[in-house]
């Protein structure tokens, strides 16, 4: 019922037309926060407790700078004259972090740590609504991401009940061959007023394991305030 009042609302005050927006290239910049989920599936006993983790909500800002090009409008006759389209490319930085901490039934403490930073170029198909007010778009694209900062380690505090103080630990990184590159598909949708947007992204990507023991892949949700600074 909210969800209906709002369009209503949306379309009340906002009757679209054939208006179109008739700048050809912009630049802008976006600032948010992303939702990062990380899976894994394995039937590797070595890596069996990256199932029992709660990889779920790790939540960090993120910044990007994009520019966008327009290369349609009424004249073009597949158009139908009701839609602006554009390629939209955009690099941005963004990163997830989880740690966990479990004991396993011999009584051993483990650290699960991963700590991950991207830098990521995501280009674009972009159609707008071309609608005098608040103008809906959508966005469809695919994303690639290079990996920096890297810190992912298993640490294992071996206790000895019979001698507590015989405490000993071990630390190796929990993949030894980590996905420097992720890529994935990428879907947008979100409003734009004047040179401020809003907007909700969600991707997928090949995760962070280029084992073949281990399957691994991350859904990042994108919440993102967007400003265009230079238009002509």
């Amino acid at each position: 019922m909210k969800i209906v009042t709002f369009i209503s609302i949306l379309l009340f005050f906002n009757i679209c037309s054939f208006a179109q927006d008739k700048t050809k290239t912009s630049i802008g910049i976006s600032a948010g926060f992303t939702k990062n989920r990380l899976k894994f599936t394995t039937d590797s006993y070595n890596y069996k407790y990256l199932l029992d983790q709660n990889f779920e909500n790790s939540r960090k800002p993120t910044v990007g700078l994009n520019v966008e090009f327009n290369f349609s409008d009424d004249h073009y006759s597949w158009s139908t004259d009701h839609y602006s389209w554009s390629i939209f490319g955009e690099v941005n930085y963004h990163s997830f972090e989880y740690y966990s901490n479990y004991v396993d039934f011999n009584n051993h403490s483990h650290k699960v740590i991963i700590d991950v930073s991207y830098i990521s170029f995501t280009p674009m198909l972009r159609y707008k609504i071309p609608c005098p007010v608040i103008r809906p778009y959508l966005s469809v694209g695919y994303g690639f991401g290079r990996s920096f900062n890297v810190r992912q380690v298993h640490i294992i505090d071996y206790y000895n009940a019979r001698n507590p103080e015989d405490t000993r630990q071990e630390s190796d990184p929990i993949f030894s061959d980590f996905r420097k590159v992720e890529d994935g598909p990428m879907m947008a949708v979100g409003l734009l007023y004047n040179d401020i947007s809003l907007e909700f992204r969600y991707e997928q990507t090949t995760g962070i394991s280029k084992l073949l023991a281990v399957n691994s892949y991350s859904h990042r949700f994108y919440f993102l305030f967007g400003y265009k600074f230079v238009k002509w």
